[in-house]
């Protein structure tokens, strides 16, 4: 009875290797067979970006065209009690 076990153990420990390395082995194929390049957009985007980024001309506005309507100073409309147009409220 406790050969049987150890068999039966050794099975399934084998069939886990043996998916484990299907698995590894399918990603590895979709990764090289994958287009690994970024849209035409995003490359001239990052090409476009300054060597150093300023807070006030480089995030404050995306901030607030997607955030402050939700995130600013108007308590009645903030969500989750987050506040981003304030270096206090963001840090």
């Amino acid at each position: 009875m406790i050969e049987i076990q150890r068999i039966k153990f050794v099975v399934r420990s084998s069939n886990i290797k043996m998916s484990r390395v299907l698995v590894s082995l399918g990603c590895v194929l979709l990764i090289t067979s994958c287009n690994i390049s970024l849209p035409k957009e995003v490359e001239v985007a990052y090409q476009s970006m300054p060597d150093e980024v300023a807070f006030n001309i480089d995030i404050k506005p995306i901030l607030s065209d997607k955030c402050y309507q939700c995130h600013g100073p108007d308590e009645q409309n903030r969500i989750a009690g987050l506040r981003l147009d304030t270096e206090q409220g963001i840090f």
